[in-house]
């Protein structure tokens, strides 16, 4: 839909069809920028692996991102179908690959909530969806396991 957005104008008024490429131009210029941020905001979400322990970015749900010291991550594993009580889903829907991290003691997260709102949750473990899962958990647990040097 944004490359249709982006293209279908211009292409009707190469073609000299001026009515379909001043209306796609309208319609397609707004969808563009409205699409496009919508979608950017997906691709901000990462794991990061820091000398103090885990980062995770989810910038469509988390309201910044969040280090969780490796003292505090108890496991990463492939996340459960079912999600028990205590955890804080970031996925925005997707199911596929999600791992679970799992914390000890239980964190205080702020979590968007609509627009410009947010809310504070207490969770014991937050399931995202990273790229390659099969790939992050075993990362995950050796860059846990490594005594960070000073």
């Amino acid at each position: 839909i944004v490359v249709a957005g982006l293209t279908v104008g211009h292409i009707a008024l190469a073609a000299q069809r001026w009515a379909l490429g001043i209306a796609a131009l309208a319609i397609g210029g707004p969808l563009v920028f409205v699409l496009g941020r919508a979608i950017s905001g997906l691709d901000r979400r990462w794991i990061v692996l820091v000398p103090a322990g885990v980062v995770v970015v989810a910038a469509m749900t988390l309201t910044a991102p969040v280090l969780l010291p490796r003292e505090r991550v108890a496991d990463i594993v492939i996340a459960p179908a079912e999600q028990k009580a205590g955890t804080l889903d970031l996925r925005m829907g997707s199911l596929a690959g999600s791992v679970a991290l799992l914390l000890l003691p239980a964190g205080t997260f702020s979590k968007r909530s609509g627009r410009n709102g947010s809310e504070t949750v207490e969770a014991s473990c937050l399931v995202v969806t990273p790229l390659r899962a099969r790939i992050v958990v075993p990362a995950v647990r050796a860059h846990l396991r490594r005594r960070p040097r000073v």
